[in-house]
């Protein structure tokens, strides 16, 4: 029984360490950092997708809120002398053991089925308070001595679950955040020179480039970079992506939109950083999903060595529905709008390695641990998902915009 201290000491314990993985977890995504061991292919992933926040709450302080009161409720089970009120603090473990097995299978759901990546961090934690709720069903009193309750106390349960997953589905939070270009930890001169390849060069320049960006740290020349958008255009911003990531997506409608909606003179640079160790040598596997990133990435960047026109059109293609279009499809698309000949010339150009390359080492300049990014001249934008106004703020911000003006249709 609970009443015995074994159980109770048990319960607590494993609810502890529960408790401190949940901390450890919502101070590294505080802090936009990786997890040690599990990055950007795994706990990346996870960490940074729409699915991490329910509603405006990160699930990690869900975790840590219902690990809190599980140990505060074990402690007073020894400590209380009334009866009733010993009944009632089974009842509430009861309740809470088994709705917390409950949301970490629907957890367990999301990152199997939707993200199809797994958290080891996240499933650390879910383990050990699968074993606080186990102890607790096999030895609260309130279970196993009032028959009766049993009914009422897991249809409270039910209905408590059928809250939460029903909140975590249908409140879409919002996942924006701005990186003060200042605030970037400044490379050593030899890291500078490692990742400055081809057109982008990292670290404060002498000589003058058509555009800098972060604060002068990042220069290039708009005219040799895959753009959509008129060159002469007064904002320009850096879309750091890869056309496997469904956030990546989700930022081209949004911005797709954006466009549409606002009347601003915006150019957008498309470098790309596939997850994909064919093209990447900085990630340790190919996350599922992304196993044709690399050639996307390649056909969009040979299409623009082909015929830089037709660049924006193609892009649009590879970010248009959710998922992108099978590889050969790809390929038949880019051979239409530049040619068969033009293609498979373009596709052993140089120029297509290096625009990766470039792509790539931005994102390691960056510290990015996820995708996408927009990097402008002050700024790096994380995005996962949100709202509609909450993106119309974040890029008025970003692009220091004092008013947006509707563009008339």
């Amino acid at each position: 029984m609970l009443s015995s201290r074994p159980a109770r000491v048990a319960i607590g314990v494993l609810s502890f360490i529960a408790l401190a993985i949940a901390v450890y977890i919502m101070f590294v995504v505080k802090a936009d950092q990786a997890l040690p061991g599990c990055g950007e292919d795994e706990c990346g992933a996870v960490l940074s997708s729409r699915w991490e926040q329910w509603g405006n709450i990160p699930v990690a302080h869900l975790g840590i809120g219902g690990y809190v009161s599980l140990i505060t409720a074990t402690v007073l089970t020894g400590v209380v002398r009334s009866p009733m009120l010993r009944v009632g603090l089974w009842a509430f473990m009861i309740v809470e053991s088994l709705t917390g097995l409950g949301f970490i299978t629907w957890l367990l759901l999301l990152q199997w089925l939707i993200i199809k990546q797994f958290c080891i961090f996240c499933l650390s934690s879910h383990l050990f308070g699968v074993a606080a709720y186990a102890i607790i069903l096999w030895k609260a009193p309130a279970w196993h001595g009032f028959y009766h309750a049993r009914t009422r106390l897991t249809g409270a349960a039910a209905l408590l679950l059928v809250f939460l997953v029903t909140v975590h589905i249908l409140v879409v939070p919002d996942m924006m955040a701005a990186q003060a270009a200042e605030s970037l930890a400044p490379s050593d001169r030899a890291e500078e020179e490692a990742l400055s390849t081809g057109m982008l060069q990292f670290g404060k320049k002498e000589a003058s480039r058509t555009v800098r960006l972060l604060d002068d740290t990042l220069t290039f020349d708009l005219y040799k970079v895959p753009v959509s958008g008129d060159y002469d255009a007064e904002h320009v911003l850096v879309e750091l992506s890869d056309y496997a990531c469904p956030s990546c997506r989700g930022l081209h409608r949004k911005l797709t939109q954006f466009k549409e909606d606002y009347d601003v003179a915006m150019v957008i640079v498309h470098l790309l950083a596939p997850l994909n160790t064919a093209c990447n040598p900085h990630i340790k596997k190919t996350p599922r999903g992304f196993e044709n990133s690399c050639t996307y990435a390649q056909y969009a960047m040979a299409v623009n060595k082909a015929d830089p026109t037709q660049f924006a059109a193609y892009h649009d293609y590879l970010m248009t529905g959710r998922f992108p279009p099978a590889p050969e499809e790809a390929r038949r698309k880019a051979e239409a709008m530049v040619g068969k000949e033009a293609l498979a010339a373009a596709l052993e150009d140089e120029a297509v390695k290096e625009w990766i390359t470039n792509g790539l080492n931005l994102k390691r300049y960056i510290k990015a641990t996820t995708l996408p990014k927009l990097i402008t001249r002050t700024q790096v934008v994380s995005y996962s998902g949100g709202s509609k106004a909450a993106f119309r703020q974040t890029m008025q911000k970003a692009l220091n915009i004092t008013g947006l003006e509707k563009r008339k249709h």
